[in-house]
């Protein structure tokens, strides 16, 4: 395939799943899709058998990195741009704080992933590296949160120096000192391949969150002669989804030039020496990796347990608990090689992800009937998903599968008549399903 429909490719694939992110999940749980479709298209247009064939371990490192940026509450922040007539509006402030917001989400999925392609090799990473770094991130977003992010008290209206919100707790702060970690960790180490894949993601973060905030603008607000952007056709447009949609594409397009640029240089250099039958990532974990992908499994149900006491712990609690579980741990294996945990968390857990917002958020307030129904049908499919990973080899084509079809599928659960931006954005995303599930046909 030519470069420029390897970039085109992966643009569309990131822009597609941050669209789905923000339509059937969000949080830090939606926000792993784009990762994942993100890690798995450069894994496959890697150039390198190896690396393609484990292309789930890449997918479970880039749906890890990018699920960190779903901590940072932004709906507030874009009120002060979008709100012309209200109290908050403050563009200035409001395009500082997307355009930081983007840049520590994307940056920290950019180095994380360079990581990922850098340890392939093991000449700039010993396993105790990554098994050393991956466990300082939750000390470290915890710091970060408590110079950055504090004092908060909602009640008491005491609310940080540096804040972009009106009154939600943030966490950014948390996200920059993680960032400023993996960057500092990988200068030291001289692997500039993955510093700059992190400097990447933030030009291209902050770039995509304000182009697509500006686009959000246009659409959401008239012009001085009262007319909006797409005239009589300006109801079929919905501004958020065009900001996400945005966001996506253009920090896809900085990733995939990026990787383009760098392809016959910097990274053959790092996976030239993956060979057929050796692992494609040696760390100390390896002998047990079998063993830390059922403990890693078994761990979600246990997570699950503590949501239900959510509103006494309160939801800032849970997710503190849950972050270590279901994106540290998992992180540290797929950059460990550790290849059940990888498709698991690439496969088996984003089918749970979809399947428990369908049945236990969406459809909450259904009769007895739908409910056991849904919980029948998304049940049977996340056991499926899991069991497939554990006994069988699933190829690309299933993933892109899970990802697009099945996703459109339980966001469109229950059917009811959209409204006429609704309309556009599924047709958008037919498109970019489509064009996805040839494009892997013909790879």
């Amino acid at each position: 395939m030519t470069d420029i429909f390897i970039v085109l490719t992966v643009s569309i694939a990131v822009s597609y799943g941050w669209g789905m992110r923000g339509t059937l999940l969000g949080g830090l749980r939606g926000a792993v899709l784009p990762g994942a479709l993100l890690g798995m298209f450069l894994a496959v247009f890697s150039g390198n058998k190896i690396i393609a064939e484990n292309f789930f371990i890449f997918a479970a490192a880039g749906a890890s990195a990018m699920a960190f940026g779903g901590s940072e509450t932004y709906g507030q922040t874009l009120g002060f741009i979008v709100h012309r007539n209200g109290d908050d509006y403050d563009p200035k402030k409001g395009y500082i704080a997307v355009f930081l917001k983007g840049a520590l989400w994307q940056g920290i999925a950019g180095v994380i992933l360079g990581i990922a392609f850098s340890a392939v090799g093991g000449k700039y990473y010993n396993g105790f590296d990554i098994i050393a770094v991956t466990a300082l991130i939750p000390f470290v977003s915890f710091i970060g949160e408590q110079i950055f992010n504090k004092p908060y008290n909602k009640e008491e209206k005491r609310f940080p120096r540096i804040y972009f919100s009106l009154d939600r707790r943030e966490e950014w702060g948390g996200n920059l000192l993680v960032l400023l970690m993996f960057l500092v960790f990988t200068f030291v180490r001289k692997d500039f391949y993955a510093f700059f894949f992190g400097i990447v993601g933030i030009i291209g973060g902050g770039a995509g969150f304000s182009l697509g905030m500006l686009l959000f603008d246009l659409i959401s607000n008239p012009r001085k002669n009262g007319r909006f952007f797409a005239g009589k056709y300006n109801d079929y447009f919905s501004g958020w989804k065009a900001m996400e949609f945005t966001f996506g594409a253009v920090a896809g397009l900085a990733f995939a030039i990026y990787f383009i640029a760098t392809k016959d240089t910097m990274l053959a250099e790092r996976i030239c020496n993956v060979r057929e039958g050796e692992p494609v990532i040696s760390s100390p974990l390896t002998p047990y990796s079998q063993l830390l992908s059922f403990v890693s499994l078994a761990l979600v149900p246990v997570i699950k347990i503590f949501t239900i006491f959510e509103d006494k712990l309160g939801d800032y609690t849970v997710d503190h608990i849950e972050r270590p579980v279901l994106y540290v741990f998992p992180m540290m294996l797929a950059l460990s090689g550790c290849e059940l945990s990888a498709k698991l968390n690439a496969f088996a857990l984003i089918v749970f992800f979809a399947s428990e917002k369908v049945v236990f958020e969406r459809n909450k307030k259904a009769v007895s009937s739908r409910k056991i129904i849904l919980g029948i049908i998304f049940g049977i499919c996340t056991f499926a998903s899991v069991l497939l990973c554990i006994f069988a080899e699933i190829p690309f084509i299933a993933y892109i599968l899970m990802y697009t079809v099945f996703y459109l599928a339980a966001d469109n659960v229950p059917l009811k008549k959209p409204k006429k931006s609704g309309i556009s954005v599924l047709t958008y995303f037919v498109i970019q399903t489509l064009f996805l599930i040839i494009t892997v046909i013909l790879i």
